[in-house]
């Protein structure tokens, strides 16, 4: 039985053996922002879901180059691939994606970054961050599919 979170304007399910990650309770750690949810695979991959304000291209840009940076003082050399193909059903609410692809102990790691709303300029817009190991991102593709088109489903609700 899926679990739900109600944090979004449509409640969001996810896999049952799935946890929302808890609250920091260190001090020097940067406390979770109250505006979505970070789900933790038990394969140890995340999905950080986050509510944005409108984003242009250059503060999305911007965000990505953030990213990336992170990451690259975090694991060294990472590579960055912009022609991800887009599912069929989210075609018309992906505004824009890239995915970063590093090493970590022999591991090839999949840090995909996906801006869910509208061009319009007008309703919700997401940031969908997934990060796993290659194969259990794989294995995962439909989940992370299926998450999506329940943000976008908050995006088509907002613009009615």
């Amino acid at each position: 039985m899926p679990k739900t979170f109600l944090g979004f304007p449509e409640p969001l399910m996810y896999p049952d053996n799935w946890s929302i990650a808890e609250e920091p309770t260190d001090e020097t750690e940067a406390p979770r922002p109250a505006n979505g949810l970070m789900l933790e695979s038990p394969d140890g991959g995340f999905v950080d879901i986050r509510s944005v304000d409108r984003l242009d291209d250059e503060a999305i840009d911007e965000y990505f180059q953030e990213v990336l940076s992170d990451l690259e003082e975090n694991y060294g050399e990472v590579e960055r691939d912009n022609g991800i193909a887009v599912p069929e059903p989210l075609e018309a609410v992906i505004v824009e994606q890239t995915e970063f692809r590093f090493y970590y102990l022999d591991l090839l790691i999949l840090s995909r970054v996906i801006i869910i709303g509208d061009d319009d300029g007008e309703g919700p817009r997401y940031v969908f961050h997934a990060q796993a190991e290659s194969r259990r991102f794989d294995e995962n593709e439909q989940l992370l599919q299926a998450l999506m088109i329940q943000l976008a489903r908050c995006v088509e609700q907002a613009n009615e």
